[in-house]
C-alpha cells in the first residue's frame, strides 16, 4: 500500500538525554513506517506468524510458526494491530525525535545544501552575539513510497554487460522504495537568554548530577552556536561532483569568536 508520512526531529547539537520520549501504553499513535494507526504497547513483544512451505518434498504443506507468544488471551486482534507491511519489527511510533534519533542525512543538492548552511551560520551567529541559546532546529521529513519501475533504474547498476551470468540469475528487482520527498526546516525557541538561572542549571547538572559539561543543552551562547553548527554539518553533507570548484561566492563567513584565557575557560566549563 502507498502512503505518505511526516517525521519530525528536534535538533540542538547536545547528546545528553536527547532521545525521544516513548508514548505510554494504550495510547493510539501512527506508525512511522506505514502511517497506520495502532495502539502502542511497550511491554509486549511483537507477534508474527510465518509459513513454512516444504517445496522440496513436492507438497504444499504449511506449518504456522509463532515467533513470539503472549500471555494476554483477550487480544484477538493483536497480530493485525502490530503487523507492519514495511518493517519486520512491526509498528514503531511516529513521534518527534531528537538528536540521538536522527541517524540519516538530508539528501539535498550541493547548492541548496550550501545555501542552507550559510543561512543557518548567519542566523546562529546573530543569536550568539545577542546572548541567546537553547534554540533548536526543527526538521520535518516528508516520507513517501516510490514505484521503482516508474522511476527507472540506475544505469550503472542495470547494465547487464557489467554483471556475471551468476549475478544476473541471483538478481531480483525491487518494486517499491521508501524515502524522503521534502524537508521543512526552521529554527525555533530562539528567545532564551543565558541568564543567571541557566548558569545555575548548568552548575547543578555538571557538579551535582555529574553530567557531561559539553553534552548538556545548557551552555554559553558562543559554544552553543559552535556545537549546533557542528551537528548541522553532520546532517547536511555537501557533495561535490568531480571537477567542480569547491569554493563558492556564497561561502559562509564565520563570526569572530572571542578568545578567553586559560583561567576564564576553566571557569566557563562549569558556569
Amino acid at each position: 500500500p502507498s502512503f505518505e508520512s511526516l517525521r519530525i526531529y528536534d535538533v540542538k547539537g547536545s547528546f545528553v538525554n536527547r532521545h525521544a520520549k516513548q508514548p505510554v501504553n494504550g495510547e493510539r499513535v501512527n506508525c512511522k513506517h506505514c502511517n497506520q494507526s495502532y495502539i502502542f504497547q511497550r511491554s509486549r513483544p511483537i507477534l508474527r506468524t510465518a509459513t513454512r512451505r516444504r517445496a522440496s518434498c513436492g507438497g504444499s504443506n504449511e506449518e504456522p510458526l509463532l515467533t513470539h507468544q503472549f500471555s494476554h488471551e483477550d487480544d484477538t486482534d493483536l497480530e493485525q494491530d502490530t503487523a507492519c507491511f514495511f518493517s519486520r519489527r512491526g509498528h514503531e511510533p511516529n513521534i518527534a525525535g531528537k538528536d540521538e534519533d536522527l541517524n540519516e542525512t538530508l539528501q539535498l543538492d550541493p547548492e541548496t545544501a550550501l545555501r542552507l548552511i550559510c543561512t543557518l551560520e548567519k542566523d546562529t551567529a546573530f543569536l550568539a552575539r545577542h546572548g541567546l541559546m537553547d534554540y533548536s532546529l526543527l526538521i520535518g521529513v516528508g516520507v513517501r513510497e516510490y514505484d521503482v519501475q516508474k522511476l527507472g533504474h540506475n544505469r550503472s547498476l542495470n547494465d547487464t554487460n557489467q554483471l556475471l551470468p551468476q549475478s544476473q540469475a541471483c538478481r531480483y528487482d525491487a518494486t517499491v522504495a521508501i524515502g524522503p520527498s521534502s524537508y521543512t526546516i526552521a529554527i525555533i525557541d530562539l528567545l532564551q537568554e543565558y541568564n543567571y538561572s541557566k548558569r545555575m542549571e548548568r552548575c547543578f547538572k555538571v557538579c551535582c548530577r555529574c553530567q557531561h559539561r559539553l553534552g548538556i543543552s545548557v551552555i554559553d551562547p558562543i559554544r552553543y552556536q559552535d556545537r549546533f553548527m557542528d551537528r548541522i554539518y553532520d546532517i547536511i553533507p555537501i557533495r561535490y561532483s568531480q571537477g567542480s570548484d569547491r569554493s563558492s561566492s556564497f561561502a559562509p563567513s564565520l563570526p569572530a569568536i572571542p578568545q578567553n584565557n586559560d583561567d576564564e575557560e576553566k571557569k566557563e566549563d562549569i558556569i
